[in-house]
């Protein structure tokens, strides 16, 4: 007799199964749609009383009808409260803000719940049928068209803002379940009412496990670049000028890799070198994310998060973690140990911006535009360059064009960076720092017999590792790894025989890199940094400094750019740079000047 309530039933526990196999329940569309899935359960088991009830009508007295009858309809607008709710919050987490219209949905849900109170008021059975009759069943169809249009506007409101294959299904899930539903009330034994819970569940299942989610959560995502290249079904684009994030790394590279790819969102970004100015920035500063590495001198991310979950100054933030230590730790056991996304380096340029996106309180964000895209891997991730060039002609991307330097690998460098301009900016963001990183390598292998310098040590060569992968200098990268993995062992004979070549390699590319993409000097004009117009653009720098207007001076930095000083001047010049690109106002302030 009840074949397609069972049926129902077997296929929700499946889902449900599913579910919770493939899901680690962190977003509120997904707790939401857990709740939806066990409402509608208990909803089909009570269809089957209510079905057995009506049936049996001569032998049921009014009361348990009415109470069987109420449960039943009380849990149907359950249903439909939190399936308002599921939509609600996934039109916010896919759009960026709240549907504001939906609020109105509370009058259509009083309205419902009055005509579900109504409905056996007016319960008719003749010998050919049964029926609701009176003000309860037109109650009923006005709060349910009512909430009918709500959602319906709300998402042709926002169709061009979400991807057509979310929409389509939670539109044709929502539409079946209200049509059987309203069949229902006319016809109560139709037994339709489970089929309109079994679509909606299933609709709301496939919007969820998109992959636009599993990018950000881990479950389907590769730990290799090639593969996290081009997992987003879409692309969106957005700004969140309010929120300010924090970003904890040793390395001046990896914090300035997230500041450029984060620039166009417009985030405020704050940096730490290490575990303790995090710590004191944190108790500082209120911040709504942070990016956390985990290999660091004296305090690593780890006993970092440890303190400042202990301490509780970060109730409810979301921390990030950052590392290539995939042979420690793996993914699962970062997410286990509490941070809420996992992020490897080198960083690829969609990683930021997609976890920001997901992670971020979506009060702070505003999305501008959200583009569906091919979801296929990227061709440079197969070593074809000039294909990968061709597939994304608008990215301004030339690699092919870039002179060919021995030992770096471009078409590895391009999973890195958006286009070459970022990169060739990366590069010589690196030339400033390449000579001092070594010296503080060096000055850690000068007393390498203490245990603690040792692990400083291991983690510049690590930090140097991954400034030489990002910008694809691949044998670079592979001595580091060496190294570091002789610091590891603390295999003292193996440190000793590869320091001095590490050394001499490291300056070997320095030079080249210096050679190859230093700004040339032949296309700048000749000038005297002593002179009237050049001290007048320096001061306008300090001017800027003081009043920390970014904008101005980048700009006042590509102007000074194109003179030349001459070689006495461009160790100098290389430090006014680097104070321009880390915002070191102090410095800039004090010294600015040639």
């Amino acid at each position: 007799m009840f074949k397609l309530q069972i049926s129902c039933i077997v296929i929700m526990l499946f889902l449900f199964v599913l579910f919770l196999a493939e899901s680690k329940i962190k977003k509120t569309t997904q707790k939401l749609f857990l709740g939806i899935l066990v409402v509608s359960i208990f909803q089909v088991l009570s269809e089957i009383l209510i079905i057995h009830t009506i049936q049996n009508v001569e032998n049921v007295s009014p009361i348990t009808f009415k109470i069987v009858q109420r449960t039943y309809l009380t849990l149907v607008l359950t249903f439909f409260y939190l399936s308002f709710r599921y939509m609600s919050a996934f039109i916010k987490e896919e759009v960026g803000e709240p549907a504001k219209s939906l609020s109105f949905i509370h009058v259509a849900q009083v309205i419902l719940y009055a005509g579900i109170f109504l409905l056996p008021l007016g319960y008719e059975k003749t010998e050919t049928a049964v029926a609701f009759s009176g003000a309860g069943v037109w109650v009923v169809y006005i709060g349910a068209a009512f909430y009918l249009f709500i959602i319906f506007s709300n998402f042709c409101g926002q169709i061009r803002r979400i991807a057509a294959e979310k929409i389509l299904p939670l539109v044709l899930g929502v539409a079946f379940g209200m049509c059987a539903c309203f069949y229902y009330m006319i016809v109560p034994t139709a037994y339709l009412s489970c089929l309109g819970a079994v679509i909606m569940n299933m609709a709301f299942f496939l919007a969820i496990r998109s992959p636009q989610q599993c990018c950000v959560d881990g479950n389907d995502v590769s730990e290799d670049a090639e593969d996290q290249k081009g997992v987003l079904s879409y692309k969106v684009s957005y700004e969140a000028p309010e929120a300010r994030i924090l970003v904890v790394d040793d390395s001046e590279m990896n914090r300035k890799v997230i500041r450029n790819l984060l620039k166009k969102t417009k985030v405020q970004i704050d940096e730490a070198a290490g575990g303790k100015e995090c710590i004191e920035r944190v108790k500082q500063n209120t911040y709504h994310m942070i990016f956390m590495d985990h290999l660091m001198p004296e305090m690593d991310g780890l006993e970092t998060f440890d303190i400042l979950r202990d301490k509780k100054l970060i109730d409810g933030t979301p921390v990030v973690v950052m590392t290539a230590n995939t042979v420690s730790m793996t993914e699962k056991d970062y997410m286990d140990y509490g941070f809420s996304a996992y992020m490897g380096k080198p960083i690829i340029p969609e990683r930021p911006e997609a976890v920001v996106y997901e992670l971020l309180d979506k009060s702070l964000v505003t999305v501008l535009e959200k583009t569906e895209i091919i979801n296929e891997p990227n061709k440079i991730a197969d070593g074809n360059a000039k294909e990968a060039k061709e597939a994304d002609s608008t990215s301004g991307q030339n690699w092919d064009k870039l002179p060919p330097l021995d030992g770096l690998d471009y078409t590895y460098a391009a999973l890195h960076f958006q286009d070459t301009d970022e990169f060739e900016e990366m590069v010589n963001f690196l030339l400033a720092v390449m000579k001092p990183d070594m010296e503080e390598v060096e000055g850690y292998y000068s007393r390498i017999d203490d245990a603690e310098t040792l692990n400083n040590f291991k983690t510049k060569v690590h930090s140097m590792k991954n400034s030489a992968m990002t910008i694809g200098i691949v044998p670079l990268a592979g001595l580091a790894k060496t190294l570091e993995d002789a610091a590891c062992e603390e295999n003292r004979d193996m440190i000793d025989a590869l320091m001095p070549v590490f050394a001499e390699r490291w300056e070997k590319y320095r030079l080249l890199l210096y050679k190859t993409f230093a700004v040339n000097d032949e296309n700048k004009i000749s000038a005297d940094p002593q002179s009237p117009e050049i001290k007048a653009l320096f001061d306008s720098l300090r001017e800027a400094a003081a009043e920390m207007d970014i904008d101005a001076l980048d700009e006042l930095m590509e102007e000074i750019d194109g003179y030349a000083f001459g070689p006495e001047y461009e160790d100098k010049l290389q430090k006014i740079r680097l104070a321009v690109t880390n915002f070191e106002v102090e410095y800039l302030q004090e010294e600015g000047f040639l």
